[in-house]
């Protein structure tokens, strides 16, 4: 009694090229995710303009960097 699968089956040289594409694929995709999260971080490094918040209610600024965290209560006003 020979009981066919539901799936064709492919010759052997069809599914070593299938499971090179996807090998592929995913190598691909992990490079682009990679440099894509090396290039967040540059920005995040050259740019750190979004890392200071204005507290004006409590009279404060609040900064943070990659090496330290100031919150500074004291401002300098200028004189006229």
């Amino acid at each position: 009694m020979n009981i066919s699968s539901s799936s064709p089956s492919f010759p052997p040289s069809q599914q070593i090229n299938n499971l090179n594409n996807r090998r592929n694929s995913f190598l691909y995709l992990g490079i682009c995710l990679t440099l894509l999260g090396c290039l967040i971080s540059i920005i995040s490094i050259a740019l750190p303009g979004w890392q200071i918040l204005d507290l004006p209610e409590l009279n404060a600024v609040h900064e943070h960097a990659i090496l330290f965290d100031c919150i500074i209560s004291e401002r300098k006003l200028k004189e006229n």
